[in-house]
């Protein structure tokens, strides 16, 4: 699976997406502020290939966490984004520029 999981991510449309103090300031507003202040603000910028490295990592630990839990669901959960996203050293805000290419990578890696 893991290799058709690389296949599914390489062929999605990534794109090079920065964002600003200001765009974080708004997200983090928008969030429940207990929830993100302990994660790295991270790098504001992200290439396409980097954005398709974080969302590997997302849907392989959700692919980890759903084998526990009986089977993969076709969402990738935000906590799940936001770690990959945390620990690849970038700004959880980007979650909001990934979570549709996570969860189409999901849905095409269960449908197989």
């Amino acid at each position: 699976m893991a290799s058709n999981t690389f296949r599914i991510i390489a062929d999605l449309d990534t794109f090079d997406a920065e964002m600003d103090n200001e765009h974080y300031k708004d997200w983090f507003d928008d969030m429940d502020g207990e929830k993100v202040i302990e994660l790295p603000r991270g790098s504001f910028n992200m290439t396409d290939i980097e954005m398709r490295w974080v969302i590997l990592d997302a849907v392989e630990r959700e692919i980890a966490e759903e084998a526990q839990l009986g089977g993969p669901d076709e969402f990738v959960e935000d906590h799940n984004i936001i770690s990959a996203l945390s620990d690849n050293g970038f700004c959880p805000a980007f979650i909001e520029d990934i979570r549709e290419l996570c969860n189409a990578a999901m849905k095409r890696v269960i449908s197989g």
